[in-house]
């Protein structure tokens, strides 16, 4: 097993198969959420089930309000969050590009809404800690290149958002 920028490279022995994940920003992350009293229950970790819940957007955008206030950095510091679950994200993640998106969107205004739907996304990612990406290689490499993107959905700005993601063989290699 090899490791390069984080990521540990387990390698088959016929060097056709490699297996990627990032276990040592998982022990960082679950120690971040420590530090701010966030760490899921085990319960917890068993009933999240996708990356966002089905309000994540609501949760995400929700506007500051006396119901939804603003919370301070010493309650949770919503970048340095995000910029964990993202590294995970970038790095081994490639389905969870969207939500990991959204969230860093909005990661400089947290509102307690906001953190709700932050603390869903990091559990989901702690409950799949051990899933890996699997890259496998073959006698006929494939390239595949899969684009979609949404129409307006920016609360804020009204934008567009993309997303791409390249393969081969089956395995993803460069994703947004």
């Amino acid at each position: 097993q090899a490791e390069f920028l984080g990521i540990a490279i387990d390698t088959s022995e016929e060097r056709t198969r490699h297996a990627l994940n990032t276990p040592r920003v998982f022990d960082r992350l679950e120690q971040r959420l420590r530090d701010f009293d966030m760490m899921p229950a085990i319960a917890q970790l068993n009933s999240v089930r996708a990356p966002l819940p089905p309000d994540g957007m609501e949760l995400i955008f929700a506007p500051a309000s006396d119901d939804n206030p603003l919370t301070p950095p010493t309650e949770c510091h919503a970048p340095s969050l995000v910029g964990l679950g993202g590294w995970v994200v970038m790095a081994v993640r490639p389905a969870e590009a969207f939500p990991a998106a959204l969230l860093g969107r909005a990661a400089s205004k947290p509102t307690r809404s906001y953190v709700k739907a932050l603390r869903h996304f990091l559990t989901y990612l702690l409950r799949h800690r051990d899933d890996r990406l699997v890259l496998h290689g073959g006698e006929a490499v494939q390239f595949e290149t899969h684009v979609d993107s949404s129409w307006g959905n920016c609360p804020d700005t009204k934008r567009s958002w993309f997303g791409y993601c390249m393969r081969t063989s089956a395995g993803a290699w460069m994703w947004r």
